[in-house]
């Protein structure tokens, strides 16, 4: 595939599952994964969005260490995508109303744990690889952007 054709796939998947896994790297170099509400905007091809609360942890290590890695999968596992980038802060106002009236649907979870709207800031992951897996299939392709 080529790199649009996995971009397309990404956000055909995203848009099916609306969940990914995100993973972040701490100060002591450990790992710690969480579900997240993942979107793709049209207008910004190569980038995964979502939003977090400034008060998370997962800001603070952002801040430190912006390599971050996303997992999309199929509900049936027959498609899995890792997704590979640096992902950067954002406290835009617009941006962030943007993505809340995308996806705020999704956020049920997120609402009971940040009621504060103005504690929310987009994070902005810049696509650097994806790998797309058909385990079913035997299939694995990877691209570097």
């Amino acid at each position: 595939m080529k790199k649009q054709e996995f971009l397309n796939k990404l956000d055909d998947l995203i848009s099916k599952v609306k969940t990914g896994v995100l993973t972040t790297v701490d100060e002591n170099n450990r790992p710690h994964t969480r579900w997240m509400s993942p979107i793709i905007l049209r207008k910004r091809p190569g980038f995964i969005f979502t939003v977090t609360s400034k008060t998370f942890t997962k800001k603070h290590e952002i801040e430190e260490n912006p390599h971050t890695e996303w997992m999309i999968q199929s509900r049936d596992l027959r498609e899995i995508m890792n997704v590979r980038g640096e992902t950067t802060i954002i406290e835009n106002a617009s941006l962030r109303s943007e993505l809340l009236e995308e996806i705020s649907d999704r956020l049920n979870v997120f609402w009971k744990l940040c009621d504060n709207e103005e504690d929310i800031v987009v994070l902005e992951t810049a696509i650097d690889e994806i790998s797309y897996y058909k385990p079913m299939d035997c299939l694995k392709e990877k691209v570097t952007f």
